[in-house]
């Protein structure tokens, strides 16, 4: 899967020459297999239809996702249902391949910090934005299965948004989802695993535009990688063709610098039989100007 627009992963208005480091455009506009927000860059998750009946969705197998601040995780839960869940999304985005289009009933297995209402926004392929109650007051701390919207799903590719800036907020835990048949009578706890599959493809690339070197005195790239047994690595270039590992929070001087420009490439690589993509979090672009 080939993306060709690009992504500006951060802003800045810069100072006066010889300042401070300060934080600056950084655009990706060769991607492969790589999902990339301001928070949180991954290789897409596509869950996939093998057979007639439900389909079960971790809530970490996202398309894409941005997340609410720089310290938040996608957090390992020991009594999550494949030992991770997510937290603090204003962003989630889902892929689904469906070989039996219809009506399917929506469930979440999710459990709330505080007695409270909560609540989600999502949408379903072009359709209305929809507000779901997830509690309206349930007991804190324990998962529960509960009753979402009914979609009509077509054949082929949906996609399944949980939206900004009310995607899935404020401390509310999600672990799964499961996508039932409409007329299907099975609690979403019995539905077979094997009834879908995950895509998760092997490797992720992606290559930033040229970074004019004319006016940049040093340069720094940060960001914290979690591979989650798999491989990242960062890497920086001044001619497009050598490149270089990139030290997170390093600075980098320019004034020995023939070339005209900087360039940046991200490898990822998902281990072997893996079940979640590696994920960088928080990349960040700073320059100090000449």
């Amino acid at each position: 899967m080939k993306h060709h627009l690009s992504a500006i992963l951060a802003f800045a208005v810069f100072t006066a020459a010889g300042g401070e480091l300060q934080r600056a455009n950084l655009k990706f506009e060769e991607r492969q297999n790589i999902s990339i927000s301001d928070s949180i860059i991954c290789i897409p998750s596509k869950i996939v239809q093998v057979s007639e009946g439900a389909i079960k969705i971790e809530a970490e197998n996202f398309a894409a996702a941005d997340l609410q601040r720089s310290d938040k995780r996608i957090e390992s839960m020991p009594d999550a249902s494949r030992n991770f869940a997510v937290s603090y999304a204003k962003m989630l985005r889902y892929e689904l391949d469906i070989t039996s289009p219809g009506k399917y009933q929506i469930y979440f297995r999710a459990k709330f910090p505080l007695v409270a209402f909560w609540n989600h926004t999502e949408v379903m392929n072009d359709g209305t934005a929809e507000r779901i109650v997830d509690s309206d007051c349930r007991p804190a701390n324990i998962w529960i299965w509960y009753s979402g919207m009914v979609y009509e799903l077509q054949k082929g590719k949906n996609i399944w948004t949980f939206s900004s800036p009310g995607g899935w907020c404020g401390g509310a835990v999600l672990d799964s989802m499961v996508l039932m048949p409409e007329k299907m009578n099975i609690k979403p706890e019995d539905v077979n695993d094997k009834l879908s599959k995950l895509e998760l493809p092997a490797t992720g690339q992606a290559v930033s535009r040229r970074i004019k070197l004319q006016r940049i005195a040093s340069w720094q790239l940060d960001f914290v990688p979690v591979p989650h047994g798999g491989r990242i690595v960062v890497e920086y270039s001044y001619d497009g063709e050598s490149f270089f590992p990139v030290e997170a929070g390093k600075i980098y001087d320019t004034v020995n610098v023939r070339d005209e420009y900087l360039y940046f490439k991200i490898n990822m690589e998902t281990a072997k039989d893996a079940h979640i993509s590696p994920f960088i979090y928080n990349l960040r672009f700073s320059i100090q100007r000449k």
